[in-house]
């Protein structure tokens, strides 16, 4: 138990998760919180992605490396967390995400 709520009681999404697989995260998350799965709200999810999706592709490969090195003890704990834990996660992208860097 963390801070007194169960692990199965997080939804996690990645970020590659959200920006690849938008309507299937809508889907899961409907079905975490017990309501109907709205196309519509769907759709107006997947256009406010399409609009913000090339922001972090700006930076210099120098500064996303920096980033990437500075970060990655914290998310190899962070996986090590959700692996070990009974956490609503999907697991290829969270592999995908922290993982590869």
């Amino acid at each position: 138990m963390l801070a007194g709520f169960r692990p199965e009681q997080f939804l996690i999404i990645t970020n590659s998760e959200l920006r690849e697989e938008p309507l299937e995260v809508m889907r899961r998350f409907s079905a975490f919180v017990q309501r109907p799965y709205e196309l519509e709200h769907a759709k107006v999810v997947e256009q406010g992605l399409s609009k913000n999706s090339k922001s972090h592709d700006n930076w210099p490969e120098e500064v996303a490396a920096k980033l990437r090195d500075f970060y990655r003890p914290y998310n190899k704990a962070l996986v090590k967390l959700l692996l070990e834990n009974n956490f609503n996660i999907n697991l290829h992208h969270l592999l995908k995400e922290f993982v590869a860097h």
